[in-house]
């Protein structure tokens, strides 16, 4: 579908927030349930969508706004989308999605705000750091699916990338490699790659085996979701210079 023609000139496509995530058949664990209990996030989500179901067709309406810090923010990522989408840049070859990529972020934004917060009325930096970040994840969906070749990066940078995004998305929390897998920078989307970046990562004092589940070097394979580590925070640790 997303390499449709007539789709893509008419410009519905770019409207479009698609995700397809690679198969885990083969690596999936099975267990026990602990209870038949559905998870609080989705009782939560089920309970807000019956509100809203509620609602008369007439309920009020009012206009939510950026604090001055969103407002800024905001401005900053669309300034980086469109220098992006120039001949040879990173969203040339989706130019028709990303053009739309600040809308998205800012009704992205303002939706889970709004479950939140029923009586929103200005989204704040925070806020739109979730939009933002829900953009990006969609920006590289949209590449992966298409099989647009990233930009080559150099294996510092690539580092740095991966690095950022642990921090940004898991600091002090575990993460798992199914999960790296599966929401991680582009460059460790396969098992492989992305357990040996991990490997680095430790030895850079970025992350640390959660418990006794991140092997040592050269241990038999295990199912990805057997693999874990715990993110640290802070900055590039002396230990870079480990080969």
């Amino acid at each position: 579908m997303l390499g449709d023609a007539d789709l893509l000139e008419a410009g519905f496509l770019g409207r479009l927030l698609v995700a397809a995530p690679a198969s885990n058949i083969g690596g999936r664990e099975f267990a026990p349930a602990e209870n038949d209990d559905p998870p609080p996030a989705f009782l939560r989500l089920l309970s807000y969508l019956g509100e809203l179901y509620e609602k008369p067709p007439t309920a009020p309406t009012r206009i939510i706004g950026f604090s001055k810090d969103a407002a800024a923010a905001w401005l900053s990522y669309a300034r980086e989308t469109e220098s992006a989408l120039g001949a040879g840049g990173a969203l040339a070859a989706v130019r028709g999605f990303a053009v739309h990529l600040p809308e998205h972020a800012a009704r992205l934004a303002a939706v889970v705000a709004l479950m939140n917060e029923g009586a929103l009325t200005e989204i704040t930096a925070a806020q739109l750091e979730t939009g933002l970040t829900l953009a990006r994840f969609y920006t590289e969906e949209r590449l992966r699916l298409l099989d647009v070749a990233p930009p080559a990066l150099s294996m510092s940078e690539q580092e740095d990338l991966l690095r950022e995004w642990l921090q940004r998305k898991y600091e002090g929390k575990v993460i798992t490699l199914r999960d790296l897998c599966r929401t991680g920078p582009r460059h460790v989307r396969d098992a492989d790659t992305a357990y040996k970046f991990m490997r680095r990562m430790e030895r850079l004092g970025v992350v640390q085996p959660a418990n006794d589940t991140a092997p040592a070097a050269n241990a038999p394979r295990r199912p990805v979701g057997r693999y874990a580590w715990r993110v640290e925070g802070g900055e590039r640790s002396d230990a870079e210079s480990v080969g």
